[in-house]
């Protein structure tokens, strides 16, 4: 999968493909939490809830671009 690794803790942040974000830290822990940083399953992170939203939020195309 694509991600963003976080500039500051080397978390690795990238969509799970069911509207979540799945987060790895780079102690190997991994946790499944929402665009809005709540955690769904996996392991107790502190997570970025900016990060989060950004790669986990909705993807809305230009309005001046044609389809």
């Amino acid at each position: 999968m694509k991600g963003i690794v976080h500039p500051m803790t080397g978390a690795l942040y990238e969509q799970d493909g069911q509207g979540n974000v799945r987060v790895v830290l780079k102690d190997g822990r991994v946790a499944i939490v929402t665009p809005a940083g709540r955690r769904v399953s996996g392991d107790k992170i502190d997570v970025d809830i900016h990060l989060a939203g950004w790669v986990g939020g909705p993807k809305v195309k230009h309005h001046r671009l044609e389809t």
